[in-house]
């Protein structure tokens, strides 16, 4: 319901940086319904990009794809 663009199928990608200079943030699926694969962590001055795909109209699937480094 959060989502207008929501549909069974329906894929985005989901880009988290870890901007904080120390540290190390864990994604955790912290709902019924949600799968994480793939590496969830994310080294402090990093991103890891995500796709994330509904696959029902009560579940998502949410896929590592991708990590960089910025300065």
């Amino acid at each position: 319901a959060d989502d207008p663009y929501a549909r069974v199928g329906h894929s985005y990608v989901l880009r988290i940086v870890n901007a904080q200079g120390t540290g190390t943030i864990t994604v955790t699926g912290a709902a019924t319904g949600i799968t994480l694969t793939g590496t969830a962590t994310i080294a402090a001055n990093t991103f890891r990009d995500f796709v994330v795909t509904y696959t029902s109209a009560a579940a998502v699937v949410i896929q590592n794809a991708a990590v960089g480094t910025f300065s």
